[in-house]
């Protein structure tokens, strides 16, 4: 066989892991922010971008590579050293700031810390996922079931839902589709390059053409596109018409004859649409139509729009802007409760046996997204607001803020170094040792790359 078609079987046919195991992993994130705020927040380390990474940077490549089998543990250990460092005594402040300090945030240090965290664990999984390292359970499902990737790719869209929250002015459909060209430009050149190399390829994911990047733009247009409708209809309930009907088998005839026609009529569309994802491929899919070819992207836009929506509607509750500051109480209140009720939610479905499904971006896939944000938010709040000393002048990573300034930008190098690697190696059969030697330096480049960009804010 060849080494493109083992490669594709190699990342293909995930069955993913539970839901618990997946947020003790991406627990990491909170834990190593712990320790930052115990030793370079109560200046026991010296702040610098090299302290940054070894703090808040590598724990997340160890969870999800050397220390993947043992979740609980590692977050054990983690908060023990933490807890150590709090009785560790302080150095005295210096009076002449680090000249590589980037200029304070512009929002909350927990929204900042989380996204560029969020980003971190994206960053190593779209490389680590080509080495045996990496457990298969963490790489994207096939239909169904969860991962860490699959989390990966919504908390993606939520983010760039809840950023799209701190502009006060209605989204104008120009300039918004100008402001996605050069995302739309990433998609095509990232299809070509990847048609022009013959690089393996999981299509699967969301098609033969279709890509993330083309997610990411077409998110924001269909905002723009349905501005007036969300100006006229509340959110939530925007929210529910968009994921109506995306189960995929009929729901119990008791349930089924308490939904009007019209809601019994998209049901059966979606359920159909589900089917013509999922339904094994008697022919080749490049010798179909444009539609199928991409039908998983295509499918998928509903999902990840309400996601997007999701990410909005909570960002206009916790992002502060300079002429509505935040309470705190209204922080924690909104966490809690879209946190409270997308579990809720998520317990019904379950209950229910509507699986989740990242590759149609199904109504449950979106409730989980929304579930595990919220939470993560709310732990990443609460530690900002609570385990930094009063004394504390930093309470972001320098490292965090400068991968958070340009995250797509840093997010485009990262699949640029991955398909370079890829290129150079035979990654899937590579040896443990050698497969994180490779992501250290992978990691440690990006960082490079975020601290080199440091202070300047490209926009895509």
């Amino acid at each position: 066989m060849a080494y493109k078609q083992a490669k594709e079987l190699f990342v293909a046919h995930g069955t993913g892991s539970s839901i618990a195991n997946i947020h003790a992993v991406s627990s990491v994130g909170c834990t190593s922010y712990l320790v930052y705020a115990f030793l370079v927040g109560s200046r026991v380390l010296p702040d610098n971008p090299v302290t940054d990474y070894l703090v808040v940077f590598l724990p997340l490549l160890l969870a999800q590579t050397i220390c993947a089998a043992h979740p609980y543990a590692f977050n054990a250990a983690l908060v023990c050293l933490a807890l150590l460092a709090r009785l560790i005594p302080s150095r005295p402040t210096s009076r002449d700031p680090t000249p590589t300090t980037p200029p304070p945030p512009r929002h909350r240090a927990f929204l900042t810390t989380w996204r560029a965290h969020m980003m971190c664990m994206t960053v190593i999984a779209i490389l680590a996922v080509d080495f045996p390292l990496f457990p298969r359970a963490f790489a994207k499902t096939e239909d169904y079931g969860t991962s860490l990737m699959d989390v990966g790719v919504g908390s993606f869209v939520l983010s760039q839902g809840l950023a799209s929250s701190a502009s006060s002015r209605a989204p104008s459909l120009r300039r918004t589709v100008k402001q996605c060209l050069p995302v739309i430009a990433l998609g095509m050149i990232r299809v070509i390059m990847v048609k022009g190399v013959d690089y393996p390829e999981h299509i699967t994911e969301y098609g033969v053409h279709w890509n993330f990047f083309f997610t990411l733009a077409a998110t924001p247009i269909l905002a723009a596109l349905l501005a007036p409708v969300r100006t006229r209809l509340p959110i939530p309930l925007l929210i529910a018409l968009i994921l109506l009907g995306t189960p995929r088998s009929p729901p119990p005839l008791h349930s089924a004859q308490r939904l009007t026609s019209r809601a019994a009529q998209t049901f059966a569309l979606r359920t159909g649409l589900e089917q013509w994802v999922i339904q094994p491929e008697t022919t080749s899919r490049r010798s179909r139509g444009l539609a199928y070819q991409n039908k998983e992207g295509l499918v998928s836009l509903p999902g990840y729009f309400a996601i997007y929506l999701i990410g909005n509607a909570i960002g206009r509750c916790i992002v502060p802007t300079t002429q509505h500051p935040v309470k705190e109480s209204v922080i924690v209140r909104t966490l809690v409760t879209y946190a409270a009720t997308s579990w809720l939610l998520l317990f019904l479905l379950r209950v229910l046996q509507i699986p989740v499904s990242r590759r149609l971006a199904n109504a449950p896939y979106a409730i989980w997204t929304a579930a595990f944000n919220a939470t993560f938010l709310l732990g990443y709040y609460l530690i900002e607001r609570h385990a930094f000393p009063a004394r504390a002048t930093r309470k972001v990573p320098a490292l965090l803020e400068w991968i958070n300034m340009n995250g797509l930008v840093l997010f485009l190098v990262a699949n640029l170094l991955t398909g370079a690697i890829n290129v150079a190696m035979e990654s899937m059969y590579a040896s443990d040792r050698v497969g994180f030697a490779v992501l250290v330096g992978y990691t440690a480049a990006v960082g490079v790359m975020a601290w080199g960009l440091r202070g300047r804010r490209i926009a895509l």
